[in-house]
């Protein structure tokens, strides 16, 4: 979505296909943006990594099965400018 709520792409999938399957497709095809929303469902380091990549910031929690312990802290003390 845009600023303003509005759809910039989307895909429709099959209900039993894993969203992250198209995440990583919607954020090559949509415009840039500075921050990227999204659930826990969409965690894995290859999908922020691709964010990161296109300059964005990736804002959503990690999973609780994360194995990442401190980077929990660290993505929050980035995300808001510490």
């Amino acid at each position: 979505m845009d600023s303003y709520a509005l759809p910039v792409h989307f895909e429709l999938s099959a209900g039993q296909v894993h969203d992250i399957i198209y995440a990583e497709k919607l954020i090559n095809e949509s415009p840039k943006s500075c921050y990227v929303v999204a659930d826990k469902g969409d965690d894995s380091e290859r999908f922020r990594e691709q964010m990161r990549e296109q300059d964005s910031i990736p804002i959503f929690p990690r999973q609780k099965t994360a194995k990442w312990g401190m980077m929990i802290l660290i993505d929050a003390c980035i995300n808001i400018g510490i």
